[in-house]
């Protein structure tokens, strides 16, 4: 019987962790999410051409997909590596993670980066990929351009039809 509860409990434990995840805006244009911490990762990307300049990518994974939210444009190594220090400060000792991305595309590919970061071999599927707008946690913002933090700052308002 004791064995029973205890199968329970974890069910219901990993249950309402799992169901963490909460959409708060899903259009074409607007992905606005949030997650328990620890279902995000987030690294500069693997240098790509002559000039060494990486994304910096933020991985939300789920049971169900994994989401890629990434840079607009290319970063130096000193640049990217800032971004990845600034989101740790806000990423430590959080409850939870927001993720914003803007005008994304739900094509799915083979990610070469993330299994390395995972400790894994086999390929990762992302089945989503956004523009970085923000990341919020409770004990901060950063945002893409520096604005998206302010107070009454919405995507939304990007998005508006006139």
């Amino acid at each position: 019987m004791k064995t029973f509860f205890s199968l329970i409990l974890i069910f219901t434990f990993s249950c309402s962790h799992n169901s963490r995840l909460k959409v708060n805006n899903l259009t074409e244009k607007i992905y606005d999410v949030e997650q328990a911490r620890g279902k995000i990762f987030y690294f500069c990307s693997e240098p790509e051409g002559e000039e060494p300049r990486s994304y910096l990518s933020i991985y939300l994974m789920t049971d169900k997909k994994v989401d890629l939210f990434f840079s607009r444009r290319k970063l130096g190594t000193k640049e990217c590596l800032d971004w990845v220090k600034e989101i740790d400060q806000i990423y430590e000792e959080s409850k939870w993670v927001r993720l914003v991305g803007v005008e994304g595309s739900n094509s799915s590919f083979e990610d070469k980066d993330l299994p390395a970061h995972l400790n894994q071999k086999d390929p990762v599927t992302v089945n989503s990929t956004w523009f970085f707008s923000r990341i919020v946690t409770n004990q901060g913002c950063m945002g893409h351009f520096g604005h998206e933090c302010n107070p009454g700052f919405t995507e939304k308002k990007i998005y508006q039809e006139p």
